[in-house]
């Protein structure tokens, strides 16, 4: 498990380190205090930029326009300007790890491509007036080793290219996000569909039957091309996953990700997202349960007071501590309050407000 995260020059956070880090952690803070940034960062310490999409895909999750690569890979840097480069670390294991990202552009020159295509040449200097071309990946790992990895865009067709590293790929510390919105999509059908091959998805049908106990079993049906996810309620028919309540969508996603990411860590923006408060606590009873048999440490945010105290009420039950935490983002500079066990029983027995 991680101990602490350090982020440098990473979105809108110029500094921020959190310290003291638990299995359970809860992160509360005003909007736009870097509560999403500090998941984003965990993704790619844990060996996302090994994925040539995962820029494309964090921001999708904010709502960006795939088309724009250079916005979106921009969007990665400390006031989108790539001459800062991004560092990431973390303790892990007592041990630290670290990733550091580097924006770099094309030489006016052009070099001949594949068949003949004459196509830009990468270089390291970036002007303010050029695009991204290329992002750099460098992991250093605990044991000393580097691995790099390079993802191209292609500034004819657009597509990006994963370049692969030289060196031996490390073992990649498995990292989920599951993000504020998350519809059922094919990822999810497959991801599934691997649960049901090693007979594993008992405990995804108990997450969803905390919300609604007609839930007898998930099913993967074929539609045409694609796998779909439909639930028994024992109404003669199965019903579309997809057009369930969002509560039951947003503790499918929860549960199926922690079947995934053993011995990893499962990071949830919004957590409160879509449920109910009366299965609050019993959703902490899961997540605190599937943490310990999973061996999974848990980052997630909220701006719910309710969801809040639950977790805290439910790691003193288990006497285990929560991590809980407050971004604040004061004169431009991110910090980052712990809250120890002594505040969290005052937090408990009185109408503090935490959260800002």
């Amino acid at each position: 498990m991680y101990s602490s995260l350090s982020i440098e020059n990473f979105r809108g956070i110029r500094s921020l380190r959190i310290d003291n880090l638990q299995r359970i952690n809860l992160v509360v803070g005003r909007n736009n205090a870097g509560k999403t940034s500090l998941l984003e960062a965990a993704i790619l310490l844990g060996g996302g930029g090994n994925s040539p999409n995962v820029a494309l895909a964090l921001g999708q999750a904010r709502g960006q326009l795939p088309q724009r690569t250079d916005e979106i890979w921009r969007a990665l840097f400390w006031q989108m300007a790539p001459d800062h480069p991004v560092r990431i670390s973390g303790i892990r294991g007592g041990q630290e790890c670290a990733v550091t990202i580097e924006g770099l552009a094309y030489d006016a020159t052009p070099v001949a491509g594949e068949a003949g295509v004459q196509v830009p040449a990468p270089i390291t200097t970036l002007r303010e007036d050029s695009e991204i071309g290329r992002l750099r990946f460098v992991h250093h790992l605990a044991d000393g080793r580097k691995l790099e990895t390079m993802v191209t865009r292609d500034p004819n067709s657009g597509g990006i290219n994963r370049v692969p590293s030289l060196v031996e790929r490390p073992a990649i510390i498995p990292t989920v996000l599951v993000p504020a919105s998350w519809p059922v999509t094919l990822e999810a059908a497959g991801e599934f569909s691997a649960l049901l091959e090693n007979q594993r998805e008992a405990d995804v049908v108990r997450a969803l039957q905390s919300i609604d106990p007609r839930i007898k079993r998930v099913e993967l049906l074929l539609k045409g091309m694609f796998p779909t996810l439909h639930l028994d309620l024992g109404l003669g028919r199965l019903l579309p996953l997809a057009v369930a309540g969002a509560g039951v969508v947003r503790l499918f996603m929860i549960a199926l990700k922690f079947a995934i990411v053993r011995g990893g860590l499962l990071l949830v923006d919004e957590i409160e997202n879509g449920l109910h408060h009366s299965v609050i606590d019993e959703l902490w009873k899961f997540v605190a349960n599937q943490a310990e048999a999973f061996d999974v440490q848990v980052i997630a945010t909220t701006h719910s007071d309710e969801m809040m105290r639950s977790a805290a009420r439910c790691q003193r039950a288990r006497s285990e501590p929560l991590g809980l935490f407050r971004l604040d983002l004061v004169h431009g500079e991110h910090r980052a309050a712990c809250y120890n066990d002594e505040a969290l029983q005052a937090v408990l027995e009185s109408n503090f407000e935490v959260r800002a």
